[in-house]
């Protein structure tokens, strides 16, 4: 229950933070330097000329999701910057974290962190649409996105990926990291379907793929230890482990934080809305509760943008209107 329990975290942070009067420059200084911290990894990397993907001390998937969201993050923030001091200079810093994050994203080799992106991309074209009205802006950032995403789809691991998709819709769903997933989709759904309400328990599901449920569903666990720690799905791991009940349950907690920064989109709730956005299509094949940074990094993420709402103090930050 560790992970889910953190969640409880966001309280007393949105209460130590509100004591500390953190003001919305401060809260991004903290995101410019996230994207300068994965801008220098990026340079320490292709000076020892890694080879493979990067992931620095943690799964290739994870790191790069995170990446990405900070890259998009600190796009949008490019965005928002108006009358504040020093704004070209902070804009330029921004920009240059932005790239620095989707390039190591990128490096990563992960293929989830292609919607966090087009979030991303999204949110910003929004803005310039509907509050700047720049269509120079918008078309110029458009022919980049695209030859973006005509240099991607030509890497390897994206016509993998074809691959997978063409042998799992053909029946050979355990064939690769994409059919593997499925498998361990189905199999979630086949435990759901005998513990519908809570699961077999949360940390339980690698046990139950030793117990009789892969031959009784008819799911083939392709794994050196014979089982795999996680569904590679947010959604899927709820299911399995906490039932109906505890997919609705998160389900719930997304809504709520969605709402919130649609309630309050004028007032810089777009960052909440990217963030939790962003997290809900990571974990459509990661378990976002995986490991205990990943609960640590959302947490504070949604803290930071909670916090940014409670703010009046736009100095030139503002958001969409």
């Amino acid at each position: 229950m560790k992970p889910y329990l953190t969640l409880i975290a966001i309280i007393p942070l949105i209460l130590a933070m509100r004591t500390l009067n953190f003001r919305r420059s401060e809260i991004s200084l903290i995101a410019i330097f996230a994207g300068l911290s994965l801008g220098a990894y990026a340079l320490s990397e292709v000076c020892a000329g890694t080879r493979g993907r990067w992931d620095a001390t943690e799964n290739a998937v994870e790191f790069g999701n995170y990446a990405a969201l900070i890259g998009g993050l600190l796009l949008i923030l490019g965005t928002q910057l108006h009358t504040v001091r020093w704004k070209w200079l902070i804009i330029g810093l921004s920009l240059a974290g932005s790239v620095a994050a989707l390039y190591v994203s990128y490096k990563s080799g992960t293929r989830s962190s292609v919607g966090v992106v087009l979030l991303a991309t999204l949110c910003v074209f929004g803005y310039i649409l509907f509050s700047l009205k720049n269509w120079g802006v918008l078309v110029l950032l458009g022919v980049c996105f695209v030859c973006a995403a005509f240099t991607i789809s030509e890497t390897g691991r994206f016509r993998a990926l074809e691959t997978e998709l063409s042998k799992a819709f053909a029946g050979g769903y355990s064939s690769g990291s994409l059919g593997q997933r499925l498998e361990l989709w189905r199999l979630s759904g086949c435990i759901a379907s005998e513990f519908p309400v809570l699961g077999v328990g949360t940390g339980s599901f690698k046990y139950a793929q030793l117990d009789h449920w892969p031959k009784t569903c008819g799911v083939g666990i392709r794994a050196s230890k014979g089982y795999f720690s996680q569904a590679h799905s947010v959604y899927f791991q709820a299911l399995a482990t906490m039932g109906y009940l505890g997919l609705v349950s998160l389900m719930a907690l997304f809504a709520m934080l969605i709402s919130a920064a649609l309630l309050n989109i004028r007032s810089g709730g777009l960052f909440l809305a990217f963030v939790v956005s962003s997290f809900m299509v990571a974990g459509i094949t990661v378990d976002l509760f995986f490991k205990d940074f990943m609960v640590a990094r959302f947490v504070l993420l949604t803290s930071l943008c909670l916090v940014w709402l409670q703010h009046n103090d736009t100095g030139g930050l503002k958001g969409v209107t």
